[in-house]
């Protein structure tokens, strides 16, 4: 592997300790579950149908689009998949007909865990041999950290089910409903649509099968997450008039109201009142409480004639909540409403067109077409509503929503509003990246059309996608698609624009050596509003970046890619934090990106080794982030120093001759710059910054140190004396004896304790300033980490992922070391997790971990007191650990 940096030496290697999460008890190994760098994309999330409540299915967080390329491809799923896919933490989320949630690693499609809810039924209807599986979409519920799906099983007599699955334990049952209201008959009903989460209840629409057998009915019902009995349902008076469009129950979250679009009714169920309403409210917009009492309807005032009388459903596709006082519906008759859902009006009831008592005369969306014209749902992005046109393509619908109106598409369908893909027909779009994605119907592939203008920006390959009414769904910048039994994933290229406001920077990228086999650049925002900008490595195009506030992403480069320095700019919003998380063979290694305040004209490292056994390289890299050259000078005691000029924004590096070993390392240059260090220590990597004399402190302190787990071979506290007088250092060690160096100014030292020593913290006291860390060698890699002082300790830190659901990440420990004199609350917070929350002492070191299967991003440490955080890794047989930010 070229460009690694430096290891120590053999018997005094500066090793330092493991992790805590070694302690002895704590090493165990549930299962494998490494670091973000080999995981899942944390960025992210599409946990409802259409993204949020509102069913719009906009992500606005994104910079735009410039082109996208094919990812990953699932393995072969046990059935069909209908459902739009889910998003949270790293991991995709799709249900198939044979009743199975999968969970795929959003980096690789890998299946984490797969759980099937039981056998379903497979024949006895009275139309349609379509398997009554997971057909709907599912939701997630955020804060129980579960995943609701509707199947039809197998019984006597056959039986819907609502299932929660726990996502924290590879989908255990922890809720399991029968959903049985009175009447209902299942050779008959069907359940298509999209689920709704909202005020303690799971929202299940149902409506007919397809071929419209028998006298069904459409029903909803609230499902108490609870676990409690079902109390309240809603059930159409008339015959038919289901719930069955794809995109299924739209939620308010300003008022907790429910709406809902009912489909045409048959025989009876198309009868009118004498002043012509519909006696029994099909083809209808319907509001209900949150306990789906009825509220409020609308119905065109052309139901009868061309809605209901044509088998033109209004409820081929469900409502796309604008605001809490704008909503559009469409169906299949292919004429539109913009309505107010806090006052529908009834027959005739639309904000848009000719409201009442104007003549009503009807809006088209479609290019005029009046049969099957749209199903499924809607896309909102202003100031466009987008609208999958049956056999014509995707059609964009210029909107006005202060005075609620839209332009109509006829039979031209001209500006202001747009289409795109001549006659194909799509499944129901989605915006992302400033750009709308659909599925071709068909064996056609997926699409990406500008959001504003329709020029095509990307189209895939072919794949075979015959579902109808499937959509994408879109987290971290990546679109997944249900193709058949399969999930596939397209990758968004972002163009990178824009002055920077704020740039860190990190030495070195590789994805191109042997052994590299992941480089990803985790981006953590802990600002109010949202950031985006560039990551860009020297040479290659840059890759645009957005994080929403208190959000975290990860941006990576094509393989074979190489070089440095990679700048992270922040071209809109607030700064953020970056760190770059390598995985090297089975090793892992983290670094937090720097800043140019931080660059130094002398700096130094512990360390250098190229001498001892499994020490295969040992690169000193310099970054110049200034604007004039700089010369830089490597120098170590008894080898000949390295000089070299690095440019105005370039990198550069240096190393000593196989055989040299000792310290420390001293990097001097005629401008601030940022060194680091990169070592290959047998099959495992690592990286560390240089530090400088301003943050020599008397008493630092490391977390834990381990000469007793398995594998920990060595743990070495080294000392750097950067004053000019000698200092007398005390490492102490609760429960230890305490080893004291005398370190002469300028020089370095190191000392450990005797084998079996485990615990924490280790505090280095001393008469001078000095620069402290700590090298540990576990089995065959090694790790080096700074000593800390009280001064970096804070009341809120974080740390950029956090990972054991993974292959080979066997624990993921995060330790908190209280410098203080008061006793310190800590809690440990990760997005879908319960908080952990341990009392830390005064002067005191503890330790937590989320339980096995818990993968996400970020994790953010808060305090009553001050405190000084880390995580400590094992990945398969390696060790790392990085400080909190």
């Amino acid at each position: 592997m070229t460009k690694m940096r430096g290891l120590y030496r053999p018997a005094c290697l500066a090793l330092a300790a493991l992790l805590a999460l070694v302690v002895a008890v704590a090493i165990a190994p549930s299962r494998p579950a490494p670091i973000k760098a080999v995981a899942a994309a944390s960025t992210g999330s599409w946990t409802v149908y259409h993204r949020d409540d509102a069913h719009t299915g906009n992500d606005p967080t994104l910079p735009k689009v410039a082109s996208a390329s094919a990812g990953w491809t699932s393995p072969a799923l046990d059935d069909q998949v209908y459902a739009e896919p889910l998003v949270l933490n790293g991991v995709v989320y799709a249900g198939t007909l044979n009743g199975t949630v999968y969970a795929l690693k959003q980096s690789d499609g890998t299946v984490l865990w797969s759980k099937n809810v039981g056998a379903i039924q497979t024949s006895g209807w009275g139309c349609s041999t379509l398997k009554p599986g997971i057909l709907s979409t599912p939701v997630i519920d955020t804060t129980a950290n579960r995943i609701y799906v509707v199947a039809e099983l197998a019984g006597t007599p056959p039986t819907y089910h609502l299932f929660g699955l726990d996502l924290g334990s590879s989908g255990n049952i922890v809720l399991n409903t029968a959903i049985t209201p009175a009447g209902f008959d299942w050779t008959i009903q069907g359940q298509r649509g999209a689920l709704a989460l909202r005020n303690g209840f799971v929202y299940v629409p149902f409506g007919g099968r397809n071929g419209d057998c028998g006298s069904y009915h459409g029903y909803i019902a609230a499902v108490p997450t609870s676990g409690a009995a079902i109390t309240n349902y809603y059930v159409t008076p008339g015959v038919a008039a289901g719930f069955w469009g794809a995109g299924g129950v739209v939620v308010d979250d300003s008022t907790g109201n429910v709406f809902e679009t009912s489909g045409n009714g048959t025989g009876s169920g198309c009868n009118a009142n004498l002043n012509g309403t519909p006696t029994f409210e099909n083809d209808a917009v319907v509001r209900f409480s949150s306990t789906l009492a009825h509220q409020d309807s609308f119905v065109p005032q052309d139901w009868k004639n061309n809605w209901c009388g044509n088998d033109q459903d209004l409820g081929s596709a469900t409502s796309v909540l604008i605001s809490p006082s704008l909503m559009f519906q469409s169906g299949k008759w292919g004429a539109g409403f913009l309505l107010n859902p806090a006052s529908l009006g009834g027959m005739d009831g639309q904000l848009f067109p000719t409201p009442k008592p104007a003549t009503y005369s009807e809006a088209p969306v479609c290019f005029g077409n009046n049969t099957d014209a749209t199903f499924g749902s809607f896309a909102y992005a202003a100031p466009f509503i987008y609208v999958e046109c049956e056999n014509h393509g995707l059609v964009a619908l210029s909107t006005n929503t202060s005075t609620p109106s839209f332009s109509p598409c006829n039979a031209t369908c001209t500006a202001p509003d747009w289409n795109a893909g001549g006659t194909t027909t799509f499944g129901p779009p989605i915006v992302a990246g400033g750009a709308v994605w659909v599925i071709g119907i068909g064996n056609v592939g997926i699409y990406a059309f500008d959001a504003a203008t329709g020029a095509q920006i990307y189209h895939s390959a072919a794949f075979l996608s015959q579902n109808h009414f499937v959509t994408p769904a879109e987290a971290g910048g990546s679109v997944y698609a249900p193709a058949d039994n399969f999930i596939k994933s397209f990758d968004m290229n972002f163009g990178c624009t824009g002055t920077p406001l704020s740039t860190s920077y990190l030495n070195w990228y590789d994805k191109a050596s042997a052994g590299m086999l992941a480089d990803n650049i985790h981006i953590l925002n802990t600002g109010g509003t949202t950031s985006s900008g560039c990551v860009t490595v020297t040479g290659y195009p840059g890759v645009a970046w957005a994080a929403g506030a208190g959000q975290e992403t990860y941006v990576t480069l094509p393989a074979g890619t190489i070089g440095g320095p990679v700048l992270v700019t922040v071209n809109s919003g607030p700064p953020v934090l970056a760190s770059q998380r390598v995985q090297f063979n089975q090793s892992f290694n983290e670094v937090w990106a720097e800043t140019a305040s931080q660059a130094a004209t002398t700096s130094y490292f512990q360390w250098f080794d190229k001498a001892s056994a499994g020490f295969l390289n040992d690169n000193i890299h310099v970054l110049n982030p200034g604007g004039t050259s700089a010369t830089v000078t490597i120098s170590l005691q008894g080898a000949t120093s390295q000089i070299f000029t690095v440019a105005p924004g370039a990198e550069s590096y240096a190393s000593f001759p196989q055989g040299n070993i000792g310290g420390p390392v001293t990097v001097s240059s005629t401008q601030p710059v940022l060194a680091s260090q990169r070592v290959q220590f047998s099959q495992s990597f690592n990286e560390v910054w240089a530090e400088s004399a301003t943050q020599a402190a008397a008493t630092t302190y490391v977390n834990w140190y381990d000469k007793a787990s398995a594998g920990m071979l060595n743990d070495n506290i080294h000392v750097l004396n950067t004053s000019g007088a000698a200092a007398t250092v005390t490492i102490s060690l609760a429960g230890a004896t305490s080893q004291i160096l005398s370190v002469p100014a300028g020089a370095e030292r190191y000392a450990n304790f005797p084998q079996g020593s485990i615990g924490g913290p280790v505090t280095v006291s001393s008469t001078q300033p000095v620069l402290a860390s700590q090298r540990v060698q576990f089995n065959q890699s090694f790790n080096e980490v700074w000593a800390e002082s009280a001064t970096q300790a804070a009341t809120t830190s974080h740390l950029n992922w956090y990972d054991k659901a993974s292959a080979g990440m066997y624990n993921d420990n995060i330790h908190v070391l209280n410098p203080g004199g008061a006793a310190a609350t800590v809690t440990i917070s990760l997005p879908g997790a319960t908080a952990l929350v341990v009392s830390v002492p005064a002067g005191g070191e503890a330790y937590a971990h989320f339980p096995q299967g818990t993968i996400g991003g970020p994790v953010t440490v808060t305090s009553t007191q001050p405190v000084l955080a880390s995580q400590r890794v094992q990945y398969f047989s390696t060790f790392n650990e990085i400080a909190a930010l």
